[in-house]
């Protein structure tokens, strides 16, 4: 059974410093991640490397426009599957192993949950698929106060970029495609963002506060910012 720390003397000041050393994984497993990511996406779409300017010029336009190269899909699946494993996966591995001491399967330490608590969620998230589906209408109608004006369009910005980006991954020409998105996005990415997020980061918060619910809601915002999802934190709930 792990140890509840939100009783100690120095509970916040310890939590402070495991979420910065979490977040420094976090950015080194990020930057690895995106460095082999990318020399796969040079791999693939077969970048020349002779004139660095011109191939930094390549790299940037691939990035904001994929659809123009070919074999893209692939690249940028190759780009997820590192970062996710890199970020999120490694990033977990390694403040689990150095930091706390444990292993990612010492995450689950509890039973099984009984049957009905999984029908019982499903029927929940259907029943809730209306009130989420207004919520996020409200997100994406934000309109900060006057004076935001310029960090308002640079998150909508992002946002139709992130849902560009979204929409190419999920144009899928064939099988194999289908396949390898299922891998990427329902396998690597899926399952690192749990690690690192409900097993680590939700974990950690619940350990010095005391309270899942509100472990849950803490953890929330670093979870959709995550998804650079500026105008709709409601999707941590998914």
């Amino acid at each position: 059974m792990e140890e509840n720390y939100h009783l100690g003397p120095n509970a916040w000041l310890s939590l402070t410093s495991k979420l910065v050393t979490l977040f420094g994984f976090f950015l080194l497993g990020s930057f690895l991640g995106q460095f082999f990511g990318l020399l796969a996406v040079v791999y693939i779409i077969g970048f020349p490397t002779a004139n660095i300017e011109q191939f930094q010029k390549m790299v940037m336009d691939f990035m904001v426009h994929p659809e123009k190269y070919e074999n893209a899909f692939q690249g940028m699946m190759a780009l997820q599957w590192f970062t996710a494993l890199f970020t999120f996966v490694l990033g977990s591995w390694a403040y689990l192993h150095y930091i706390e001491k444990r292993s990612i399967s010492e995450l689950n330490v509890g039973e099984t949950p009984n049957w009905k608590i999984f029908l019982w969620s499903i029927l929940t998230i259907l029943v809730s698929m209306p009130l989420l589906e207004y919520i996020i209408q409200l997100n994406q109608n934000l309109i900060l106060p006057a004076g935001f004006e310029e960090l308002e369009s640079w998150m909508k910005t992002s946002e139709q970029n992130m849902a560009q980006l979204t929409k190419f991954l999920l144009n899928f020409t064939s099988p194999t495609d289908f396949a390898i998105a299922i891998a990427v996005i329902g396998g690597m990415a899926a399952l690192g963002e749990e690690i690192f997020f409900r097993g680590v980061l939700q974990s950690l918060f619940e350990r010095y506060i005391g309270n899942a619910h509100v472990a849950i809601w803490v953890s929330l915002p670093f979870l959709a910012s995550s998804t650079c999802s500026f105008t709709d934190f409601s999707r941590g709930f998914s």
